[in-house]
């Protein structure tokens, strides 16, 4: 009894957990309270260590989506993430902060295709907080302009001027 109130976070009355334990688990109803010690040491250990990698993972996937938002603000090829920054960048984390630091960055996902679904996914959030934007303001407006490119291909550009939090917004 004294080991499952060690493991358990909440009040429970003895009886309870005695029925519990004789009732679910049997087999661990004969066990010393080192071994009730250990296991919630090694529950213990085991909460940080997928803490630590989900922390990892979150900052792997935004600096996936920074790469991805520069590369497409610079209009340079998605696969140079894969050719040129990624190398470069290892090298120099690797010489500034050693080894361990730069292979955490081979964690960040940058491969062409994720490259580009990661900047189809900026720009939808782009336009939807732009069309829930002008949704909300009471006067906005739009100078629109169509020309052709080299190629005859028929480009249209679009501008909107609207106010937000007192800001001119384009």
């Amino acid at each position: 009894v004294i080991c499952l109130k060690i493991l358990s976070n909440e009040t429970v009355k003895p009886a309870t957990l005695r029925r519990h334990l004789i009732t679910n688990h049997p087999d661990c109803s004969v066990k010393q309270l080192k071994y009730f010690m250990r296991k919630k040491q090694s529950l213990a250990g085991q909460k940080e260590c997928i803490s630590e990698a989900t922390k990892i993972n979150e900052k792997a996937l935004r600096a996936s989506f920074l790469v991805a938002i520069q590369i497409a603000k610079d209009k340079k090829p998605h696969t140079i993430a894969e050719t040129l920054i990624m190398p470069v960048t290892i090298d120099i984390c690797r010489e500034m902060f050693g080894e361990a630091n730069a292979n955490l960055l081979k964690a960040i996902s940058i491969s062409n295709d994720t490259i580009r679904r990661r900047i189809t996914l900026a720009s939808g959030n782009i336009q939807d907080q732009l069309i829930s934007r002008l949704q909300v303001c009471k006067k906005f407006a739009m100078q629109l302009d169509e020309s052709t490119d080299v190629a005859g291909q028929a480009q249209l550009m679009a501008y909107v001027r609207y106010i937000w939090m007192d800001e001119v917004e384009e």
